[in-house]
């Protein structure tokens, strides 16, 4: 578990954390048969671009044949109340 994001709205910052946990431990992850990139992405956020983000996930996930998940937290249950 990679646990590196904290309130993060921004796939290009996002981005660069996937690619450098990529460079530095893919000896490790090809031998994975899943990772978390843990939470705290607010991919909820109004304008997010989900299919970058998206298509971000993917190619890391094929890269090295892994499942990824990511922690749900507060982004699980954004808007899914009423007041």
């Amino acid at each position: 578990m990679f646990h590196c994001n904290c309130e993060n709205d921004d796939l290009a910052s996002f981005s660069r954390i996937v690619d450098h946990i990529a460079d530095k431990f893919a000896p490790l992850l090809e031998k994975l048969e899943w990772v978390s990139l843990g939470g705290g992405i607010y991919f909820t956020n109004d304008g997010y671009p989900l299919e970058t983000f998206a298509a971000k996930l993917k190619a890391f996930a094929q890269r090295f044949d892994v499942q990824v998940y990511l922690e749900p937290g507060e982004t699980a249950i954004t808007q899914s109340g009423f007041w």
